[in-house]
């Protein structure tokens, strides 16, 4: 944890951190408990850990020396999301997200995986020990598919972590070897058939790259990188249920493909093991609301909801907390009660990732899809906001982290972006004019993932996030007048 007593222009770790090693600090709120004290608090993740109580840790010297505070019951399950929002020296609130649920599944007959090769008009293999990805000898496009039995995700589960587990069947090594791994956009796929159905199937939207795989040995165990977003996409359609089954393709990248005669292979279902491939997916059961009037010394549980992930209030009464899908509750007494407000925005099945709330009426909320909505009448409706995109945004690949007003006019928010080869980039900004026109600010640091900013003036605000290499960085936003 860092902290600047010169505005920014220094910054030192604290001289201990409030949490283990294996914990991760979700949020940080701060403000001055008298004259000569200033309080610390951070909400941890200690998923890591494989469950426990929620903790909201406080120091009152500056990071010294740290005290914990429980606010899950006793026995909760691991907090994977949270966040912490203070008004004042008394009135702070928490609202985060507890309980993990990892399922697995995986084929269970003939033609629930298969592989193909475009060459010769495209073929198909229903029947074979292993299933192979990448590039031929003639270069032709190799790909594979999956179908995945009786899913046990609830449609709009917060989806926190997903991968495929293969078993690679032979040793495989070459220099260059680049795969691309899809969803298929439907919620009860059929069983594979024939060549044109398989390459007919509508592919996710979203889609992860796995480039640079490494040498593969024989009867070992490869995970795929995270495919949460692909499953997130399934999961939010209108046609999914729990125990569906789902189809993920793992296949060569036809934009960037594989060197020739490049290939990975894993085993199928046919092979009569136990080791086929294997989803696993994480999601999140509960989300929660609580309230501390005494800085953060005690809480008190407020509300019960969907796994929630922001929490603003413009007074000591009026906030707003969203998370999940489609998730928004207000309040107006201090969070005594939280209702829905009267409309949500277009935006259906996609995920809520911040919201602020600048008065009564004004509500803005930003998306998972990088879309921005705001309400000027408490919610009754809703409008998106248009931007400039940045000139090298790639795909579907993009989000909005963080947004924040310092008053009704000045405001920034944290757009992350997939630019050229899948670095993922990212581009902030700022308004002026209560957020009709918003003008994006030309940061020095570039392959910059920031998580979150916090706007301290008309002309001052801070984003923090992780670089390439996984970097700490901070940086000083100061736009031109």
């Amino acid at each position: 944890m860092l902290y600047t007593a010169d505005g920014g222009v220094t910054w030192a770790a604290t001289a201990s951190d409030p949490f283990l090693a294996n914990d991760h600090i979700l949020s940080v709120t701060m403000f001055r408990v008298d004259n000569d004290t200033l309080r610390v608090l951070a909400i941890r993740d200690d998923s890591s850990a494989g469950g426990g109580n929620l903790d909201v840790a406080y120091s009152d010297d500056l990071g010294v020396t740290w005290n914990n505070v429980i606010i899950g019951a006793a026995g909760d399950t691991a907090i994977w999301n949270g966040a912490l929002f203070a008004r004042n020296e008394r009135h702070v609130w928490a609202g985060y997200s507890e309980g993990l649920t990892t399922v697995t599944a995986k084929p269970t007959e003939v033609n629930d995986d298969c592989d193909t090769d475009s060459g010769a008009g495209g073929t198909i293999n229903l029947v074979g020990v292993n299933l192979v990805f990448g590039t031929d000898a003639a270069g032709d496009n190799l790909h594979t598919g999956v179908r995945f039995r009786a899913v046990a995700v609830p449609q709009y589960a917060t989806v926190t972590a997903a991968f495929i587990r293969l078993n690679a069947v032979n040793a495989l090594a070459n220099v260059i070897m680049r795969a691309r791994i899809y969803g298929e956009d439907i919620g009860a796929p059929a069983i594979f058939g024939t060549y044109p159905n398989f390459v007919g199937r509508i592919r996710t939207e979203h889609y992860v790259d796995w480039h640079d795989i490494a040498n593969w040995a024989a009867a070992t165990l490869y995970d795929t990188p995270d495919i949460s977003l692909i499953v997130q996409e399934i999961v939010n359609r209108a046609d999914w249920a729990t125990g569906q089954d789902m189809v993920m393709f793992v296949q060569n990248d036809e934009t960037n493909p594989s060197d020739v005669n490049a290939t990975r292979d894993f085993e199928s279902w046919d092979a009569v093991g136990v080791l086929e491939a294997e989803i696993h997916i994480t999601y999140a059961d509960e989300g929660y609301i609580s309230k501390s009037d005494d800085g953060g010394l005690s809480w008190t549980l407020q509300e019960t909801t969907e796994p929630m992930t922001y929490v603003r209030f413009c007074d000591e009464n009026v906030g707003m907390a969203v998370g999940g899908i489609e998730t928004i509750l207000l309040t107006e007494d201090s969070g005594a009660t939280w209702t829905a407000p009267a409309a949500t925005p277009g935006n259906t099945g996609i995920t809520i990732t911040c919201c602020q709330r600048i008065s009564r009426n004004v509500l803005w909320i930003g998306y998972d899809d990088g879309e921005l909505w705001y309400s000027l009448d408490g919610g009754a409706s809703w409008s998106q906001r248009e931007f400039r995109l940045p000139a090298d945004c790639a795909h579907l690949d993009f989000t909005i982290n963080d947004l924040m007003f310092f008053d009704a006019f000045h405001g920034a928010f944290l757009f992350d972006y997939k630019g050229p080869l899948s670095v993922v980039s990212e581009a902030i900004y700022i308004t002026n004019n209560g957020g009709r026109s918003w003008e994006m600010y030309e940061s020095d640091s570039t392959a910059f993932a920031w998580n979150a900013c916090w706007v301290c003036g008309y002309d001052r605000a801070y984003a923090v996030g992780d670089a390439t290499g996984a970097l700490g960085q901070i940086d000083l936003i100061e736009p031109s007048p």
